[in-house]
């Protein structure tokens, strides 16, 4: 049987425990929309100073804008959870698919700044 999720999965190269949990594509729009999520109970690591382990304090909902897929706009929905540092206090995670504080995949990114380089400037 064909697995989307599996297969975003495995695209997006994501590692546990984070996974794609749904993908959704909306015909009228044209616009495919993926969802990660991680399993409850998932620990992870201070963006500040690394301390592995730490418990999930709460989640944000970002939403990130990724390379069309074939002709279609395709955007990320992850859940991005924010733990509690014993030194930093509350910090949401470092995501491997984009900088911080960006609202665009890296490889969105990159795309455009490839495409600035070979665009004329008014």
């Amino acid at each position: 049987m064909f697995n989307h999720e599996k297969i975003f999965t495995a695209a997006l190269q994501l590692h546990d425990p984070p996974f794609v949990e749904r993908v959704e594509f909306e015909d009228g729009t044209g616009e495919l929309h993926i969802y990660i999520n991680f399993k409850k109970g998932s620990r992870f690591s201070c963006l500040e100073c690394g301390t592995a382990d730490l418990k999930v304090h709460d989640t944000t909902e970002k939403v990130l804008r990724h390379l069309n897929l074939f002709q279609y706009k395709a955007s990320i929905h992850f859940r991005t959870p924010r733990t509690i540092c014993p030194e930093h206090w509350v910090r949401m995670i470092q995501v491997p698919w984009a900088a911080s504080g960006s609202g665009f995949m890296l490889i969105f990114e990159a795309f455009v700044l490839h495409l600035a380089q070979s665009m004329p400037i008014m």
